[in-house]
């Protein structure tokens, strides 16, 4: 089985608004993580894991919302936009 068809099957047994609360669930544990992260400095592997929670569950929200092109779309212009400062803050030095 794929990544993807995993994802699907997971939307299929447990419907998609489970799946979104899911997500909404995995994104807070990632933001305690992080914040614990950052207060203490250990527990990195914590980090990773609720990264990774977080990556599925967007796979799943894109699979759910049917716009994975569009998050593309979105993604390129502002991985684009953010290059753009960068190099503007370089020509300022």
């Amino acid at each position: 089985m794929t990544d993807t068809e995993v994802y699907k099957a997971a939307i299929d047994k447990f419907g998609e608004r489970y799946q979104t609360d899911k997500a909404i669930e995995e994104m807070g544990e990632l933001i305690q993580a992080l914040i614990k992260y950052r207060q203490h400095g250990n527990n990195k592997y914590n980090v990773d894991e609720e990264m990774a929670d977080v990556e599925i569950t967007l796979e799943e929200l894109k699979i759910i919302h049917k716009n994975k092109k569009a998050v593309a779309r979105w993604k390129k212009k502002k991985i684009d936009r953010l290059h753009a400062i960068l190099e503007d803050q370089e020509g300022l030095k």
